[in-house]
């Protein structure tokens, strides 16, 4: 009848639409507090050693410890792989996987000496903290 006229549920879905931004912002807001953050601040540490019996080692160390006077818990996160020049290999775990700890985690593996498997070793390592 009146081609300016505006339906009744028209209005009433335009209201609507400030009350879910607004629910939509608190829970955007609530999600970010929640939400674990990474720590930018943290120290790794990985090698690899030959012990007396000829077995190689490979470490991973990682250190999410706050500085003094912060009172806050991190969890760090390890991986190490070793592999041998025949190619043997070990891992503290599936890749993709860590070994996860409270600010500090280290990690260990070793391959037993093979006098026909000398060279080269390849270690690799992947550290975080969360």
């Amino acid at each position: 009848m009146y081609p300016n006229a505006r339906h009744p549920t028209e209005r009433a879905a335009r209201q609507c639409v400030p009350h879910l931004l607004i629910r939509l912002a608190l829970w955007a807001a609530v999600v970010v507090v929640v939400m674990p953050s990474r720590s930018d601040c943290y120290s790794v540490y990985s090698s690899t050693t030959i012990g007396s019996d000829g077995t190689v080692y490979s470490v991973a160390v990682t250190d999410g410890t706050p500085p003094p006077g912060y009172s806050m818990t991190h969890t760090a996160y390890a991986w190490t792989s070793l592999t041998s020049p025949q190619g043997r290999n070990v891992a503290s775990g599936p890749s993709g996987t860590y070994t996860q700890g409270t600010n500090t985690i280290r990690v260990q593996v070793s391959l037993p000496f093979v006098s026909t498997d000398t060279g080269i070793f390849k270690t690799i390592s992947k550290h975080g903290v969360w």
